[in-house]
């Protein structure tokens, strides 16, 4: 009975340990490049927040936040749009700890 609950205290401190690390893994800030550095086009991605746009205007989605994220690197954020129409509510990009919603 003593060794049962021993190799469980011992497994619930390993999975604690795994967990605490892959959350600390996952909050790294991500750093932000430009387009060109990750081998990506500016004016590519302005020609698709251009169609997004398009699509707002048009009424056929309420909004959007788009993210392209290469090599461990943020290369384009871009949020347009409403996140509540009724309230007029503009969609933004969060960027605190690296995380877009």
């Amino acid at each position: 009975m003593r060794y049962t609950q021993s190799c469980l205290c011992l497994c619930l401190c390993l999975c604690l340990c795994l967990l605490l690390l892959t959350t600390s893994t996952f909050e790294q800030e991500l750093p932000q490049v430009n387009p060109e550095s990750v081998g990506l086009s500016s004016n590519g991605l302005d020609q698709a927040t251009q169609a997004l746009q398009a699509h707002i205007d048009n009424g056929r989605t309420a909004g959007g936040v788009t993210a392209v994220i290469r090599d461990g690197q943020i290369a384009y954020t871009e949020a347009l749009g409403y996140r509540d129409l009724r309230r007029r509510e503009p969609k933004q990009v969060m960027r605190s700890s690296g995380s877009i919603p």
